[in-house]
């Protein structure tokens, strides 16, 4: 359920055609609606969710594909991208506190070495 959120944010129409578009202007307008559109709204769902699952990670006791890609979307957020703020999740602390979590589990640091992250 959670992955598919994220899934849905990135397939969302607009998403695509602002990385399509080559008119830096028309890019940026896109984005700042996405960034108080579809972005707030699936930050903020995801954000509900995790509360009310209630665990140390989104979905529970246990690491899930959801919270890989929770700490994905973060990421990529954080290493910026233009037309987005690299601090648009940051008010979300419970989505930060799964982030930080995923990024100090040993396989993810794991990976991120082998892979010069």
């Amino acid at each position: 359920m959670l992955f598919a959120i994220i899934d849905d944010m990135f397939n969302f129409p607009l998403w695509g055609a602002s990385y399509r578009e080559k008119d830096t202007e028309k890019q940026l307008a896109m984005r700042a609606e996405l960034s108080t559109g579809i972005v707030a709204k699936t930050l903020g769902f995801l954000e509900k969710r995790i509360i009310t699952n209630k665990g140390p990670y989104a979905a529970g006791a246990t690491l899930t594909v959801a919270d890989l890609a929770i700490y994905g979307m973060v990421l990529n957020f954080k290493s910026g991208v233009p037309g987005f703020s690299t601090t648009i999740a940051d008010s979300y602390t419970n989505l930060q506190r799964v982030f930080k979590q995923v990024a100090e589990h040993p396989k993810v640091l794991e990976w991120n070495a082998a892979h010069n992250q």
